[in-house]
């Protein structure tokens, strides 16, 4: 019973990070379009974040987006 627990709780563990992981590295690929000039609109094709999300990251940059 005890492993089963500790073998869950892992497994969350391993899943929450593969999923963190893929968060950041849509963001790291966004930052990069924004910092390249790409158009919002192949920002949002590609990394799949949203609009609003792309639009705080422009800004933390200090970049205006190419509609």
């Amino acid at each position: 019973m005890i492993k089963s627990v500790f073998t869950t709780l892992k497994e969350e563990g391993i899943s929450e990070g593969k999923v963190k992981g893929k968060i950041e590295g849509k963001t790291e690929m966004a930052e990069e379009m924004i910092l390249n000039n790409e158009p919002l609109e192949k920002i949002l094709k590609y990394s799949k974040l949203t609009e609003k999300k792309i639009r705080q990251l422009a800004k933390k940059l200090s970049k205006d987006l190419i509609l």
